[in-house]
């Protein structure tokens, strides 16, 4: 239920709640973008924690998973971004497959 929670939670927060501003910004600032996934990160488990692992330590619960999803999604983010700017000479580039 809790890795439920986190994918629509990022799907929620990628494709909903951040603007095409803050697309645009991401490339420019990452550190904010970063920042962002990992307020919903540390809020969606913060919230699981609560709700149904209150009886397991909250830094193996919340602290670890959130440093490691925060870290992966900002590996994946700078790889995204070297590649776009890669490719971006090709006109026929299609954004959609980098998930621009």
């Amino acid at each position: 239920m809790l890795l439920l929670s986190l994918i629509i939670a990022h799907l929620l927060a990628d494709f909903y709640l951040q603007t095409d501003y803050m697309v645009q910004d991401k490339l420019k600032n990452l550190k904010k973008h970063i920042f962002h996934h990992f307020l919903v990160n540390t809020a969606v488990l913060t919230g699981g924690w609560l709700l149904f692992y209150q009886e397991n330590d909250p830094v193996t619960t919340v602290v670890w998973p959130v440093l490691f999803i925060t870290g992966t999604h900002l590996i994946i983010d700078v790889m995204k971004i070297k590649l776009v700017d890669q490719f971006t000479a090709h006109e026929n580039l299609n954004k959609l497959w980098f998930f621009y």
